[in-house]
């Protein structure tokens, strides 16, 4: 038997990370972060399929097929996976309903549209070692319980909004970040992003409870390939666009 930190990164919700313009997020993490990555495209989330793993991702699941919206017993799951140390990394959602009123708003949460804002006010806390600026299309988020602590904080106007905080949550933790599009390729290389993904995915793998699994048990990690190069993406959605494109055919942004 052997004993290792394991993070699921969900994607049967339709999430973002199914995109290619994440491969990099999953290189990154898998070659240089060491961590020991697993992607769940097949189950909802269970407590038999959690109890297999240290932490959990869900980056920015989506409207889809029926039977993959996010259901009440999956955030029963997700809950009793956190009180016994297990730790989850969430960001909100474009299009999920589901997955706002069944989770993110029973967390004490709430978000409306996005602002690529830069922050630069930050709590004392390894997520933002080595961090002084960054920018993302952020959710302009509330938070509804004291219980989060925020770490990272954009300006609007007079005031400010959270875009990274954390909870802890009995054994476990949720970290909470207002951005998919901060995982995403063209993000990833802006300012201090990567150094704050890397952080809080490091964090991750040291703060986890180890996992205990026999060997045949065992699924190898398999190693998400790069993007393709001569690839063109929008430096302001993420969306990829042809090699000849001027305007991104998504949001319209002009790629030159």
């Amino acid at each position: 038997m052997t004993e290792s930190i394991r993070i699921l990164m969900d994607e049967f919700h339709n999430e973002e990370t199914r995109l290619r313009i994440y491969n990099d997020l999953k290189n990154r993490m898998v070659g240089e972060w060491g961590i020991e990555l697993y992607i769940n495209a097949s189950s909802p989330l269970t407590p038999a399929l959690l109890g297999d793993y240290s932490a959990l991702v869900i980056i920015g699941p989506k409207k889809g097929a029926r039977g993959t919206e996010f259901r009440p017993e999956e955030m029963q799951a997700v809950i009793e996976f956190v009180k016994n140390g297990g730790l989850v990394l969430f960001t909100p959602s474009y299009s999920s309903r589901e997955y706002k009123e069944n989770f993110v708003n029973m967390l004490g949460i709430d978000y409306l549209g996005a602002s690529s804002r830069v922050a630069t006010d930050y709590s004392p806390h390894p997520f933002v070692r080595g961090v002084s600026k960054l920018q993302a299309p952020w959710f302009r988020t509330t938070m509804m319980s004291f219980e989060w602590k925020p770490i990272v904080r954009v300006p609007l106007g007079v005031r400010s909004f959270p875009v990274v905080a954390i909870r802890e949550y009995e054994e476990g933790a949720f970290i909470y970040v207002a951005s998919t599009m901060l995982f995403s390729m063209n993000f990833l290389r802006r300012f201090d992003n990567a150094r704050l993904v890397e952080n809080m995915f490091i964090w991750m793998r040291d703060s986890g409870k180890p996992i205990i699994m026999k060997e045949k048990e065992k699924v190898p990690t398999e190693r998400v390939p790069m993007p393709p190069l001569g690839k063109k993406f929008c430096p302001h959605c993420g969306s990829e666009a042809p090699l000849y494109a001027i305007y991104c055919p998504n949001c319209g942004a002009h790629l030159e």
